[in-house]
């Protein structure tokens, strides 16, 4: 009996700990178990068992379908067949997601707590104009760290939502269209260790083999995306090709190298698909996070036009007669 209260009490305490952790821990936490739900090991899931459902139980991605707990050390294999019934799939789904909680260990915390549903959301401090500007200044200056200004980015579907509705009066002015679209879809520059040689850039688009020589990297903080951008209009040589060999017996002139242009990097379709920069808990396109960013850096539309409130009074007054 008194080992039982013994554990209990121990779980407990454990519990408590967790949930009284800092929120900035939890959240980098979260989002480092994010990052392992690389597209290759985890996909054709159901929104229930989403990376983000998973990683807010304590969940990583250690393998393909399997899932680790770094704290007890439990696993759990999620695998739906795609030839089962629709019935039997929803049963499936069901009973994993029970396990998402029951699969740890009894002495673990995560059997009993999450991470809030807010982990989740795109973070309401990051859609502000002084976060946003802050970005923007970050990535401004890590394109001027490689030589430009600006950066091959297609900016133009940000920009026209931007352009709905007048910017506030704060809004900076002496950044360019790529730079705005970035910094509002959530990139930074990323900070990494140059002696790091480890391939831990995800499922980005852009690879060292076809990325140009001058690039700048960068990461998306909420779902751990990453991606080399070069500078727009890069003009710089490519390196000329090998010298021929003296034992050579092939004549031929040495072959052009392979244009190192790529196309314009897209700062929405380059997130994970379940990025609160581009998607939210309610499924509507209007919260998605880029969206909520340009609507608070730009002035709100009144509520009546003047027009409407002159059509009113003219009411108004036609009822005092």
């Amino acid at each position: 009996m008194e080992a039982r209260l013994a554990n209990a009490l121990a779980q407990y305490s454990d519990a408590l700990a967790h949930v009284g952790s800092a929120p900035n821990t939890q959240y980098a936490d979260y989002v480092a178990r994010l990052k392992t739900f690389e597209l290759h090991l985890w996909f054709g899931k159901p929104a229930q068992l989403s990376p983000p459902a998973c990683a807010r139980l304590g969940w990583a991605c250690s393998s393909e379908d399997m899932l680790s707990c770094a704290k007890c050390g439990s696993h759990l294999c999620v695998k739906i067949e795609e030839s089962l019934p629709e019935d039997e799939t929803d049963s499936l789904v069901a009973e994993f997601t029970k396990q998402l909680s029951w699969a740890h260990s009894s002495s673990c915390s995560w059997r009993f707590t999450s991470n809030p549903s807010s982990h989740s959301s795109f973070p309401e401090a990051q859609t502000t104009l002084q976060a946003t500007t802050k970005r923007m200044e970050a990535l401004a200056s890590a394109t001027n760290a490689i030589g430009g200004t600006d950066l091959n980015v297609s900016a133009s579907a940000v920009m026209k939502f931007l352009s709905e509705n007048p910017r506030v009066l704060d809004f900076p002015s002496n950044f360019p269209d790529s730079i705005v679209a970035l910094g509002i879809c959530g990139w930074e520059p990323l900070s990494y260790d140059p002696l790091d040689v480890s391939d831990d850039s995800g499922d980005s688009d852009a690879s060292d083999a076809t990325a140009t020589a001058v690039t700048t990297a960068l990461e998306c903080q909420h779902c751990g995306i990453r991606a080399n951008l070069s500078l727009a209009n890069n003009t710089s040589d490519l390196p000329p090709p090998a010298k021929k060999s003296r034992l050579s017996i092939d004549t031929a002139p040495p072959s052009s190298p392979p244009s190192a242009s790529l196309p314009p990097f897209d700062p929405i379709e380059s997130h994970r698909y379940y990025c609160p920069v581009v998607t939210s808990d309610e499924n509507e396109d209007q919260n998605a996070g880029w969206k909520i960013c340009c609507k608070n850096l730009q002035v709100p539309p009144p509520l009546c036009s003047t027009k409407d409130i002159l059509e009113k009074a003219k009411d108004v007054i036609e009822l005092v007669h």
